[in-house]
Order: C-alpha cells, then structure tokens, then sequence
C-alpha cells in the first residue's frame, strides 16, 4: 500500500488497515525500505516565529 499509493500519508496508511505508525516504521525497515521520519514533537505551524 505504501509503494503503491504514495500521495497518502503513513498516517492515513495506519488508520486505514489499524495499525500502530511506530509498527508501520519497523515494518518497512524490516522489508529494507529507507524513510525519513519527522522529528518527534509538535509540527511546527505555518508561519510560526521562533
């Protein structure tokens, strides 16, 4: 799913099939698939000052 349907979100893949993004993540390294994760924490907002 995550190959195929790359305009969605591992978010949106999670809630789709139920599963944990922490297992997705350890899924794909498993299988040999590099991804860059988000930094823990809040995203930051749009436009917002530091």
């Amino acid at each position: 799913m995550y190959n195929t349907h790359n305009q969605m979100s591992v978010s949106e893949i999670c809630k789709t099939v139920e599963l944990n993004e922490r297992t997705f993540y350890r899924h794909l390294e498993r299988q040999g698939i590099q991804i860059i994760r988000r930094p823990k924490g809040r995203k930051p907002k749009t436009g917002e000052r530091r």
